[in-house]
C-alpha cells in the first residue's frame, strides 16, 4: 500500500472499490515523495482520530500551497527553490503548512526576491542567472524586458522560439521550448 494510500486510509478519508482505492487522488510523482515523508508523523499519532485528522488537513495545506506556488512559478528552478526551505525546515507537518501559507501570500516579485533573482540587464550577471527550464518571465524579469524574437515554430501542442537581447555589443540569445528556457549563448559580455 503506498504511503498515500495510507494516508488517506489513516485518517478515514480513502476507501476501497474492488482492487483500487479512493480518496485522496490525483497526486503528481513530488506530491506522493512528500507524502512518504510525512507517513511518520501519521503512524506516530497512534490511534488518536484528531492528531490523525491534523497531519491530514496540514498535508492538504501544504499540496494546495505547493500547487498555488507552481501555477506562479512555471520552471522548476524557480519553484523548487522557493519550496525547499518549507519543505526542508522541519519535520513537524504544521510548521511546513504555516510557512508554505507565507509564501503563497507572496507576490511573484517577492518570490523571485527570496531566491536571489535581480533585474540585471543584458550583462555577465543576467546571463548567469538564467538557467535551464526557466519560464520566460522569469526572463524577461532577470535580462529587463522583452527580447526580440527571431524565430518561431509551433504545431502539435508544443511551441520553439529563438530571442535576443541586445545592450550595445553584449547579446544574449536563448531558445525556449514551450516558453521554458531551453539552451543559452551570449555574445560580448
Amino acid at each position: 500500500m503506498s504511503c498515500v494510500i495510507g494516508l488517506t486510509f489513516l485518517v478515514g478519508l480513502g476507501q476501497w472499490e474492488g482492487t483500487k482505492s479512493r480518496g485522496m487522488a490525483g497526486l503528481t510523482k513530488a506530491e506522493n515523495c512528500y507524502a512518504e515523508r510525512v507517513h511518520p508523523q501519521l503512524v506516530a499519532c497512534g490511534e488518536g482520530y484528531e492528531c490523525r485528522e491534523r497531519v491530514a488537513l496540514n498535508f492538504a495545506a501544504v499540496i494546495n500551497h505547493r500547487r498555488t506556488l507552481r501555477s506562479v512559478y512555471r520552471s522548476e528552478v524557480i519553484f523548487n527553490s522557493v519550496r525547499y526551505p518549507c519543505e526542508l525546515m522541519a519535520d513537524d507537518i504544521a510548521e511546513q503548512a504555516t510557512c508554505f501559507g507565507g509564501l503563497a501570500a507572496k507576490t511573484k516579485q517577492e518570490g523571485w526576491d527570496s531566491v536571489g533573482l535581480k533585474v540585471a540587464g543584458v550583462s555577465r550577471s543576467g546571463y548567469a542567472q538564467i538557467r535551464t527550464g526557466m519560464a520566460f518571465d522569469e526572463v524577461e524579469f532577470i535580462l529587463g524586458g522583452t527580447g526580440e524574437q527571431i524565430s518561431y515554430s509551433g504545431g502539435g501542442g508544443h511551441s520553439f522560439a529563438l530571442y535576443r537581447w541586445v545592450d550595445g555589443r553584449a547579446m544574449v540569445v536563448l531558445s525556449f521550448a514551450d516558453d521554458l528556457v531551453s539552451g543559452k549563448s551570449q555574445s560580448g559580455l
